[in-house]
């Protein structure tokens, strides 16, 4: 079995082009839920609450200068045909309403905002099942018999309808979807074990993590040093969503607690999105970034001269909020602008960038800005130099500001530093310039 090879068997008889009628129809048919509401703890000042400002659902996190992260799934789901979508909203969700209203709200046929003001049983949500059961409104309100189920928070590209097929022409009734990992990482993933046929025969919460010690991950088979990733994206009957949810109303997490106990019937099955090309010859891609190391590091592979995610197919596009800003100024003859990815309203004077990620309205005035993010509205001034920094929005940085040469100094500003040196500066941070 090749890497690339899904796991499902049957017999397909219908030619490609009556199959992909089918499936395109079933996706603009079919009733999306979009999961929004993720606090991104790991981000901490990134989507941490503070008194004087809303927090910030890790799906509204910035990511390569002008998209946020919620942008990746709500193309893919645009992409791919659909039409109906429901935000499923909860932590940050008054900012995150803000965002796509003014854009996402109007490209699909409906888009409905549920927040967590509309919930059914008076609690906040749980967990992923809870929060599509405390949503079941919005499943009778469609018509469609075929629900799709999304993690709104990872930088991902893929198709909905090879996803869609697999579901339709199985003996599934739920669908989950998947990938290849080194069986090293799988401490950190829900595990999906599967037979030849692709039927889930056992699900392992991360196995040889903390929570799980004891667990011994169960390879691919024809793999043994891969397992499956769950990858927090479900297709599923309506009706059998329904009957699941409402059987055990103590369990809150499709994960950890609905899949394992639905297995035993022989109505799930997995299908591995790493298989999938995407229009414009561009593979399937899926990375967490849950943690700041993870996200920095990502941001830094994308200003490589082949970056991991495509963002200039265009027979795949990533969109995104836009704006009226003006372009990029480079100011002078001493810029050295090298792997830099800078966004409209700009301006970078007498200033050395490198691997620098800059979002819009920032200005860099001779200084020295290295393997560094920075958010909207970021003004560093004269003389700085900034190592391995992410700053967030609104920051003014003081002339001859040192970030990321000292860590304890750092930490005396009361930045975050995470375990690998990146240092994090919250938004509307006010130096003391006294």
């Amino acid at each position: 079995m090749t890497e690339t090879q899904n796991y499902f068997q049957w017999e397909k008889k219908m030619s490609k082009k009556k199959r992909a009628r089918i499936t395109c129809s079933l996706a603009t048919s079919m009733t999306n839920l979009v999961m929004l509401g993720g606090h991104g703890s790991r981000l901490h000042y990134l989507t941490r609450y503070d008194p004087f400002h809303h927090e910030r659902a890790k799906p509204a996190v910035s990511f390569s200068s002008k998209y946020r992260i919620v942008d990746f799934i709500m193309s893919n789901l645009l992409n791919s045909g659909c039409k109906h979508v429901s935000a499923l909203l909860q932590y940050g969700a008054q900012p995150m309403t803000n965002y796509l209203s003014k854009g996402w709200g109007r490209e699909f046929g409906t888009f409905d905002y549920v927040p967590p003001s509309q919930r059914t049983l008076g609690n906040f949500y749980q967990g992923t099942a809870d929060a599509v059961r405390q949503s079941l409104w919005q499943l009778r309100e469609h018509e469609s018999d075929i629900v799709g189920i999304w993690a709104g928070d990872h930088i991902t590209k893929f198709d909905v309808n090879p996803f869609l097929q697999c579901h339709v022409e199985s003996p599934s009734r739920f669908t989950v979807a998947v990938m290849p990992v080194p069986i090293s990482r799988a401490y950190q993933f829900g595990i999906v074990v599967v037979d030849d046929s692709g039927k889930v025969i056992d699900f392992q919460e991360k196995p040889g993590s903390d929570e799980n010690p004891d667990a011994v991950p169960v390879p691919v088979p024809g793999r043994p040093d891969m397992v499956l990733a769950s990858l927090g994206n479900y297709i599923v009957y309506r009706d059998y969503l329904i009957e699941i949810l409402n059987d055990d109303r103590t369990m809150h997490d499709f994960g950890g607690e609905i899949i394992p106990t639905i297995i035993s019937a022989g109505d799930v099955y997995a299908y591995d999105m790493s298989s999938m090309m995407l229009p414009g010859d561009e593979k399937f891609y899926w990375e967490d970034v849950g943690t700041l190391r993870d996200y920095h590091s990502l941001h830094m592979k994308m200003l490589d001269p082949v970056p991991p995610v495509n963002l200039r197919n265009r027979d795949w596009k990533i969109r995104f909020l836009a704006d009226d800003l003006d372009p990029f100024r480079s100011i002078g003859e001493k810029n050295q602008i090298d792997a830099t990815m800078l966004s409209g309203g700009c301006q970078v004077e007498g200033s050395h960038t490198n691997f620098t990620v800059v979002g819009r309205e920032c200005v860099i005035t001779e200084s020295n800005v290295d393997q560094t993010i920075l958010f909207d509205n970021v003004n560093v001034d004269r003389g700085c130099d900034l190592h391995r920094v992410i700053i967030d929005k609104n920051v003014y940085i003081p002339p001859h500001t040192i970030i990321g040469r000292d860590h304890e100094e750092d930490k005396a500003r009361g930045f975050h530093v995470d375990e690998s040196g990146i240092v994090t500066v919250p938004r509307y941070y006010k130096f003391d310039q006294t």
